[in-house]
């Protein structure tokens, strides 16, 4: 397992350019932006490239987060605003029945 800092292919290959097999690794989890991923397809030829959790979840967040803000902004009051952005598992009964209430009244909140 190995981490790299960087984005240019001379600094990726200075700091990854020791190991060996490189034609053995199976899977890279990686940012997705372009140079890494051409990087990785040279320098590990038979590598399934895997996107990380945080940059996939970092590129959805935007989209919504709009969504939610026109969803919410008439229909919800600041509570239940608050509690759509929590985990449920973390809610206490009278969270997760503001949330239930709320949806009964937004459905496409959902």
């Amino acid at each position: 397992m190995e981490v790299a800092f960087g984005k240019s292919k001379a600094i990726l290959e200075a700091q990854l350019g020791h190991i060996p097999g490189r034609e053995d690794v199976r899977y890279v989890t990686m940012d997705m932006c372009d140079p890494y991923r051409s990087w990785v397809r040279d320098f590990f030829p038979n590598a399934q490239i895997v996107a990380d959790k945080f940059h996939v979840i970092r590129l959805l967040s935007p989209a919504i987060m709009k969504e939610r803000k026109l969803i919410t902004s008439s229909n919800a009051n600041p509570r239940a605003r608050s509690l759509i952005l929590c985990n449920s598992r973390n809610l206490d009964y009278f969270d997760r029945k503001a949330l239930l209430i709320f949806f009964k009244k937004v459905p496409q909140a959902k």
